[in-house]
């Protein structure tokens, strides 16, 4: 399976928003993440085979130290 996950950080620098999408690429099961602009600082992607592997994974971006909150959003299979 495959979910988008919307992250926003607790800091508004480009230095700090580096650093966390440099510490979420390393996350088991993420596959890319992004800095973009608007009410959004991040988005990742990641992949996963049950429920409880994206709450690990969500639960291991929050690990950071970086993220204030996060909207998943799992891919609905067409």
């Amino acid at each position: 399976m495959k979910a988008y996950i919307f992250i926003r950080l607790t800091s508004f620098y480009r230095e700090d928003m580096k650093k966390a999408v440099e510490q979420i690429r390393l996350v088991n099961g993420v596959t890319s993440a992004d800095g973009v602009f608007g009410n959004i600082d991040i988005i990742a992607i990641a992949e996963f085979n049950s429920f409880e592997e994206i709450k690990k994974i969500i639960e291991d971006i929050y690990a950071t130290g970086m993220v204030r909150d996060t909207d998943t959003r799992i891919v609905y299979p067409l």
